[in-house]
């Protein structure tokens, strides 16, 4: 899994490293040998998806009170 860390959050850089390699052994552990391969490549193609922000209203984490419309893939919640 892919973490990109803003300024800000560099500061919290081996905090985030070492929870992930806690959470990567975890999950490690809930799959057999050929199931967690699969679990990766599925991981790794959704996170070559991009979301479609055009149908679906959302709050952005990084704009206080606007809502915006989006929707992943095409696929709209209602």
């Amino acid at each position: 899994m892919h973490i990109y860390l803003t300024k800000e959050a560099e500061k919290l850089r081996e905090e985030v490293v070492s929870t992930s390699a806690a959470l990567d052994k975890q999950i490690r552990v809930l799959f057999n040998g050929d199931d967690f391969e699969t679990f990766l490549r599925v991981l790794t193609t959704l996170q070559t998806l991009e979301p479609d922000y055009s149908d679906e209203m959302i709050t952005p984490a990084n704009h206080k009170g606007k809502l915006t419309v989006a929707s992943m893939n095409g696929h709209s919640r209602n």
